[in-house]
């Protein structure tokens, strides 16, 4: 997370909310965007400046359930 975080042109994205315009909630083998909205919301608590620290449970959750999910569809 703190790898991903301190790319800045992957925060930008994320901050300023390009990545909407890319997401695909209507793809039948993914996660109707739940992962990049829990991480973006994630994204702007991290950069936001208000708080000093978070616990990321929403994107874990979101994740866990996408990487089962695709455990269970390796041969």
């Amino acid at each position: 997370m703190q790898c991903l975080s301190n790319v800045s042109a992957l925060t930008e994205y994320m901050v300023d909310d390009r990545w909407k315009e890319e997401l695909n909630v209507n793809n039948p083998l993914g996660m109707h965007g739940e992962v990049a909205i829990s991480y973006a919301e994630l994204i702007k608590i991290l950069w936001c400046g208000k708080y000093s620290y978070t616990i990321p449970r929403n994107f874990k959750v979101r994740s866990a359930v996408f990487l089962f999910s695709y455990a269970c569809h390796l041969p």
